[in-house]
């Protein structure tokens, strides 16, 4: 009889523990960067993109960090960026603009004064289908600026893209 009061409590105990766990939301895109933009008519929203495409990219740099061949391939001749610190998925809503377009992204790395490579990798059907890259440096409270030109605007406008932080 004690015994089995014993297993019962047990099982109670492990069931309750079980929904605890349950209960604790995992970290989500929106969690882990924080998206600006200075122009009130085009928006740039984090979106928590769970395909194919971007679950092999994550696999691939829980490995090693190393920039995938194919968005390296974009790199200008001569560049020293070996690592991915960040990566997350985004979305351009709401149009385009005739100016540049300053994004900022803050995310959890400090990149104050670190010289960076911003690799954008469109996506099509859950694959990544062209990368782009644009250069910049991180900002003294840790951010980066990602400047979106008219042109990169249309690539991106109303599709959703991963973003790669490299240095």
């Amino acid at each position: 009889m004690k015994k089995t009061l014993g297993l019962v409590l047990a099982l109670a105990m492990l069931l309750t523990a079980v929904g605890a766990f349950a209960a604790i939301p995992s970290k989500t895109t929106a969690d882990l960067v924080d998206v600006t933009t200075e122009d009130p008519n085009v928006t740039v929203i984090a979106t928590d993109n769970d395909g194919e495409a971007v679950t092999d990219l994550l696999t691939d740099l829980m490995e090693d960090n190393a920039i995938p061949e194919d968005a390296a391939a974009v790199l200008p001749e001569g560049s020293t960026y070996t690592q991915v610190e960040e990566v997350a998925t985004l979305k351009v809503v709401g149009g385009t603009t005739d100016e540049d377009l300053v994004v900022n992204l803050k995310f959890p790395t400090d990149f104050s004064g670190k010289n960076v490579a911003i690799f954008l990798g469109a996506l099509e059907n859950d694959e990544i289908v062209e990368w782009k890259v644009v250069e910049t440096v991180g900002k003294d409270d840790g951010s980066i600026d990602l400047t979106l030109t008219n042109e990169l605007q249309k690539w991106l406008n109303g599709r959703e893209f991963v973003v790669m932080i490299a240095d």
